[in-house]
């Protein structure tokens, strides 16, 4: 199927036929999948369809104004407001027809990652701050060093007081997991969030601007690599997933069956048995009448099965 693809919209993306194109490869999915029971082959078809209108506009494009439309990189123009009226204005820029994020993982994947691991480790620091107020006392939560919704701390008096203990551990050394030891600790994670914060910045601009570039660099071969992986790869994957997924799904109904039904119908009754035993050895303990009695007596009766 994914040599079919290729030849359809990568070798003929210049002349096939664009409108009609979904229904040619709806086809070839239905054929592919006519004995294949377990699949619907209507669910097949709406995983292509999720993804055509993307790929159709991307076609008309290339058709148009020629392949070299692959290569050009457009002003991301976006509404901003200013003085009371939105105004447009160019934030960034963006392929025409491949993505940046596609481009980056593909071609610049160092760099990339080198933007995600500073990213990530300022999402660390988020929940290092949160770590630490939870070690707080309502006592040091009182101080000038947390705000007044208690949800967080204030840069500047952290700083301010780190100073002063930094000053007084010359003569008094810091005792750890004290109040001052912690004072220290966010002192450090807000001088390296800061600095993490001015690197994530300069290298996504550094990067975007990277990304302009190569896009508008690419060999043809480049280009249809990466066409093959935004046109072809998402979809010949969702349907790879289809089996798992109905597996997956079979497997779930099947294991709400089994907790449904945990407890048989013979410890049911088991149950219920010694509960009746139990009652009827309540019974005994009563007292009452000699009318009472009797009918306590056939009660009994009937909860051994007599």
């Amino acid at each position: 199927f994914s040599n079919f693809l290729k030849q359809e919209l990568l070798s003929n993306m210049l002349t096939v036929h664009v409108v009609r194109e979904q229904e040619v490869i709806g086809n070839d999915i239905f054929k592919r999948l006519k004995n294949t029971a377990l699949i619907d082959k209507y669910e097949a078809y709406q995983l292509l369809d999720n993804q055509w209108e993307a790929l159709k506009v991307d076609l008309e494009i290339i058709q148009t104004e020629g392949f070299a439309a692959t290569k050009v990189v457009d002003p991301n123009m976006v509404l901003k407001k200013k003085s009371g009226k939105e105004v447009e204005i160019q934030e960034g820029w963006m392929g025409r027809i491949l993505p940046f994020e596609l481009v980056q993982q593909t071609h610049l994947k160092e760099a990339l990652n080198s933007l995600q691991h500073n990213e990530n480790r300022l999402l660390e620091i988020t929940a290092t701050y949160e770590e630490i107020l939870e070690q707080f006392t309502e006592d040091e939560k009182e101080e000038d060093t947390v705000n007044e919704a208690k949800d967080g701390f204030v840069n500047a008096a952290i700083i301010k007081q780190a100073k002063q203990i930094r000053a007084e551990s010359k003569k008094t050394a810091v005792a750890p997991e004290s109040y001052e030891a912690k004072i220290l600790q966010l002192d450090k994670l807000i001088a390296e969030e800061k600095a993490t914060k001015k690197q994530v910045k300069t290298a996504e601009a550094t990067l975007h601007l990277q990304t302009k570039t190569t896009i508008e660099a690419l060999t043809d071969a480049q280009v249809m690599e990466l066409l093959e992986l935004k046109w072809i790869n998402p979809l010949v994957t969702a349907l790879n997933n289809l089996p798992k997924t109905i597996v997956d799904t079979l497997s779930t109904k099947i294991q709400a069956l089994a907790d449904k039904y945990s407890t048989t119908y013979a410890d049911v009754a088991n149950e219920i048995k010694q509960a009746e035993n139990s009652l009827a050895n309540l019974i005994d303990d009563l007292d009452g009448n000699a009318f009472d009695m009797k009918g306590l007596n056939e009660f009994k009766n009937l909860l051994h099965g007599k």
